[in-house]
């Protein structure tokens, strides 16, 4: 399986976002790479719900493609073995919080200053390589996710480092990129360093915590809280860039309109309030539209 280097690092990393400790789900050992799920359901967060954790799975690829100028001016897609995975930072994790993988510390591949993570490594030598399963967390106490959602909704936005390490070339280039090597040593000029991933949200609402992926590049729906709406419901969603005009409409599930309002945004997460006092409990329907694009979802009140 190849694919082109940015884009497949970039799921593997937003993997670093999940609860103390994990264990790989054995049932996805034999899907491609990716991560399982690609996003996690509300877990309530509130006064008596207690501590809370995230966890996502993660199932690694062998190789990649690298777009590499053997000769100046004319890239050549050169096959990148992968052999080995580690997480170097996780950012903006709320104070307090705890973060992981299922690599345990008495590991050898843990080290406090290269490899505080430990690392995950395929099977196999190159080029007959097997994949293999991980899995990372993110663990907060009851007051922790409180403090983040502050009464109603709390967004942060997750910044992970992800080191891959070569373990071989095709076409050989073990004279200019060694065997062996993590991308970080590789030089800028080569296509080398980090790979930072921020498409992951660690979103804390009065009623729920849950990490949502937004497409920070797609008009889409993030959630909406708190449902079932006891009273102010705030709907969450992303604009791509600066919105004039967004409508935003409620229907009863019999489809009679019983709200309707327009409103300008800016680029990035928004929230629309819907007071849900002021209806009969029920399931509705709204919807969020740029004259182009719908967005829609059900909404409970009781």
């Amino acid at each position: 399986m190849k694919k082109v280097l940015l884009s497949i690092i970039a799921g593997a990393l937003s993997v670093s976002v999940a609860s103390a400790q994990c264990t790989p789900d054995p049932a996805l050992a034999s899907s491609p790479f990716g991560l399982f799920p690609d996003s996690l359901e509300t877990v309530y967060t509130c006064v008596g719900c207690g501590d809370q954790s995230r966890i996502v799975d993660l199932v690694t690829f062998t190789d990649t493609l690298f777009a590499f100028e053997i000769v100046p001016g004319s890239p050549t897609d050169v096959t990148v073995y992968i052999d080995a995975f580690k997480i170097v930072e996780v950012r903006n994790v709320p104070t307090g919080m705890t973060y992981g993988t299922n690599i345990p510390e008495t590991d050898p591949s843990y080290n406090a200053t290269t490899a505080p993570f430990g690392i995950w490594f395929n099977g196999g030598t190159p080029p007959s390589q097997t994949t293999t399963q991980g899995c990372v967390y993110i663990n907060g106490t009851e007051a922790q996710w409180n403090t983040l959602a502050n009464g109603s909704i709390g967004m942060v936005q997750l910044e992970i480092d992800v080191n891959v390490r070569i373990a071989g070339t095709n076409p050989d280039l073990s004279t200019i990129i060694q065997n062996g090597s993590w991308m970080s040593d590789v030089p800028a000029t080569l296509g080398g360093g980090l790979i930072t991933v921020d498409s992951y949200w660690l979103v804390a609402q009065a009623s729920g915590v849950g990490i949502v992926e937004v497409d920070e590049s797609k008009f889409m729906l993030v959630n909406n809280y708190v449902d079932p709406a006891t009273g102010i419901t705030n709907i969450s969603f992303n604009a791509p860039y600066n919105m004039d005009g967004l409508e935003f409409n409620v229907y009863s599930i019999l489809g009679s309109k019983i709200h309707s309002e327009k409103f300008d945004v800016e680029r990035g997460v928004n929230s629309v309030k819907f007071n849900g006092n002021q209806h009969a409990a029920g399931i509705y329907v709204y919807t969020i539209s740029d004259g182009k694009t719908m967005l829609t979802n059900k909404m409970y009140t009781n």
